[in-house]
């Protein structure tokens, strides 16, 4: 599976933040924007990535070569002029020309615990054309959803368009993360720079499948203003949301000789987060690390292959995270 990272944007709302340097490498808990929103995606397998870039562009590029692109597959898409959220995905769509598979879209400038595999997983078995993760927050701007959780319009203010009939319609917020069909590319009629809602506005008027995935039991946080980075390090603090570190080198290492570590996660306050599996949970195994279900399927076969990370807060302790949470489970 395949993802851009949308990180071209001024970041204007973060200045000073971003009057020397982009707003995709500010950072949040020791960690860039970049680095979180690419750790997230790594960690539900994905690392094949296209990012577009346009301020201090070069910043961008040196700053992933610098950390060998943190062992994953990345392409850059430069925007000589900004070209949005729908352009610069128009641009990039060659990127995404060789395959079937449905890819995530995701700004770099919030950050979540939503559960990416669900809401592929919702996504493909709807039939969306594009799946938009969205949540019932405070907002200058909401997108309208019918019973059957169908785009069918938007409120700016007091402003309200609809799009398709409709009975009872939910407004709620966009949260900046989208799963999409490769087939919506060739349906971008629009030029130039455009807004990618604009063109799911459209679609939905014509009868395309474009879905909401209900993220409201998730931690979300828009940062795209200076108090949000500041609320965002203490949520950080309080282990609200794990920040991530792709540096080292982790994989194939061992837990306790027993359990193999796949994948850095990433860190809460307390210390480093990690993916691994575990083939059997049979009670001398539990002695040395407590075990969760993290889906009902893995509680249904008695957790014989349960995708989880853990924190490993030093060398003789080990808990047990679950992922979608990101909350700490046993000690």
């Amino acid at each position: 599976m395949k993802a851009m990272v949308l990180a071209a944007g001024l970041g204007t709302r973060l200045r000073p933040l971003t009057d020397t340097h982009p707003k995709a490498l500010v950072e949040i808990g020791g960690r860039t924007l970049l680095e979180v929103t690419l750790s997230r995606l790594r960690s539900f397998g994905i690392r094949d990535v296209i990012i577009n870039v346009h301020h201090f562009a070069e910043m961008i590029v040196d700053y992933l070569q610098a950390n060998a692109s943190f062992g994953m597959r990345l392409e850059i898409s430069r925007e000589d002029m900004l070209l949005d959220t729908g352009g610069g995905l128009k641009k990039a769509a060659w990127f995404f020309g060789d395959t079937a598979d449905p890819f995530i879209l995701h700004n770099v400038d919030v950050i979540s615990t939503i559960e990416l595999k669900s809401m592929i997983q919702a996504h493909i078995r709807d039939g969306a054309l594009a799946t938009l993760a969205v949540k019932p927050r405070e907002s200058s701007r909401y997108l309208l959803f019918d019973g059957h959780n169908q785009l069918c319009g938007r409120r700016r203010g007091s402003e309200t368009e609809l799009l398709r009939v409709a009975g009872n319609v939910e407004p709620l917020a966009f949260c900046g993360i989208h799963v999409i069909s490769p087939r919506l590319l060739g349906m971008l009629k629009e030029e130039g720079a455009f807004s990618i809602v604009d063109a799911y506005l459209r679609l939905a008027a014509a009868g395309e499948n474009i879905l909401a995935f209900r993220a409201d039991q998730y931690y979300w946080r828009d940062l795209g203003r200076i108090e949000s980075v500041h609320q965002a390090e203490h949520d950080f603090q309080q282990n609200s949301f794990y920040a991530v570190s792709l540096k080292e080198p982790w994989e194939g290492k061992v837990v306790e000789g027993k359990y193999p570590l796949l994948e850095l996660l990433g860190s809460s306050a307390r210390g480093p987060v990690f993916r691994t599996e575990l083939k059997s949970a049979n009670a001398s195994q539990r002695a040395a690390i407590k075990l969760i279900p993290v889906t009902p399927e893995s509680a249904e076969s008695q957790l014989s292959v349960l995708r989880s990370a853990i924190e490993l807060s030093h060398p003789n302790l080990i808990k047990i995270f679950d992922v979608g949470q990101c909350q700490i489970k046993g000690g």
